[in-house]
């Protein structure tokens, strides 16, 4: 949408335009970091392209501002009307200057929606004076105006096509980059370090697959396996050793600050499985399998935010639901793992699946 619009602006318009010398239009102010000259032609243009409207154009009030992007640029604009609330109006395209002529005319048709109809109507043809002939005068009657029929129940791309036919109605605006394109489906594979569910620091391995039922919200599920660790006392007999092995749920937030690539996490949930314990250093070997769940608080990161593979790292801690404690005959020593618990994991998620993207994503962001 933005490229033609920004086109038929140009050509409207046809450059910078002087100020007339008609009645004052509207107020525009105008902001940008240096990166977009061109702003300074904004209120000249808008000036140029109501200078053939029959509307009053005092009162509206516009403040516009220019933004450099990582992929272009982005133009802001409220628009303030008297006795109305404000209205927003972006748009983002890779030229900064095709983004200035498609605001000027945005700003325009929110004065008279019936601006180009004044800009394209030719002037009548002038009657040929000739002696003792009357002639009356050619009208010539502008091109009929053709628009494409939008069907009724359309889908996802019915708000955009809508704003492509009528510059002045908008999509609701979206989160900067909360909505990024993230995919559907992720396969999580983490190796894990943690202590207190098992004797001393222990190894662990994880798996998870998740899916994405928002923009911002991810559901995972999963399992995890912690590998046996042994308790030897010094002065005691024989030892304990314990493994862990549990599937578990987990619910995370998501987002990504501004102008970053990457992607944070904050989750909770629960897991629950068994603790199997054994004996060790001790004739006849004994083992002994319980239930153990616990819930889990975690926050991660995510780098890049985008693409189908990512390096990510999580933080944990877990509460168990119940304590559990180990003893053996022969074995002099008791093990129960503690009421809190860390793990730090490291891997990498696989991301799978169709974009799932912001709703209300502007269809200015092509060009």
């Amino acid at each position: 949408m933005l490229a033609p619009l920004a086109l038929f602006g140009q050509l409207l318009v046809g450059g910078p335009a002087e100020a007339s010398s008609g009645a004052a239009g509207p107020r525009v102010d105008w902001r940008d970091d240096g990166e977009c000259p061109q702003m300074a032609e904004l209120p000249g243009r808008v000036e140029a392209l109501l200078s053939a409207s029959e509307l009053e154009t005092e009162g509206l009030e516009v403040l516009a501002e220019m933004h450099a992007r990582r992929n272009g640029f982005e133009l802001r604009m409220e628009l303030r009307l008297p006795d109305a609330e404000p209205e927003i109006r972006e748009l983002r395209g890779p030229r900064c200057a095709s983004l200035v002529d498609a605001g000027a005319l945005m700003i325009a048709l929110a004065v008279d929606p019936l601006v180009l109809d004044h800009l394209l109507e030719p002037p009548a043809t002038a009657a040929p004076q000739i002696e003792g002939l009357a002639v009356d005068p050619v009208a010539v009657s502008p091109a009929p105006r053709v628009e494409r029929p939008i069907a009724s129940g359309a889908g996802e791309g019915s708000e955009p096509e809508r704003a492509e036919l009528d510059p002045r109605r908008s999509p609701p605006a979206s989160t900067p980059r909360d909505g990024a394109d993230a995919h559907r489906v992720r396969l999580a594979l983490r190796s894990s370090l943690g202590c207190c569910v098992t004797p001393s620091l222990n190894f662990g391995l994880a798996g998870g697959v998740g899916w994405l039922l928002r923009p911002r919200w991810l559901l995972e599920v999963g399992a995890r396996h912690a590998f046996r660790r042994v308790q030897v006392l010094e002065g005691e007999t024989g030892g304990i050793g314990v493994s862990s092995t549990a599937a578990r749920i987990r619910a995370c937030v998501r987002g990504t600050p501004e102008g970053a690539s990457i992607e944070w996490l904050a989750c909770a949930g629960g897991e629950g499985g068994v603790l199997v314990g054994r004996s060790s250093d001790v004739t006849p070997r004994m083992q002994r399998t319980v239930g153990w769940g616990a819930a889990l608080v975690s926050a991660g990161l995510r780098w890049p935010a985008e693409g189908r593979v990512a390096l990510a790292v999580d933080l944990e801690s877990w509460v168990p639901f119940d304590r559990v404690f180990f003893k053996f005959p022969q074995v002099t020593g008791v093990y129960a793992p503690e009421w809190v618990g860390v793990r730090v994991a490291l891997g990498a998620d696989l991301r799978f699946g169709r974009p799932a993207t912001q709703k209300g994503r502007r269809a200015a962001t092509k060009s």
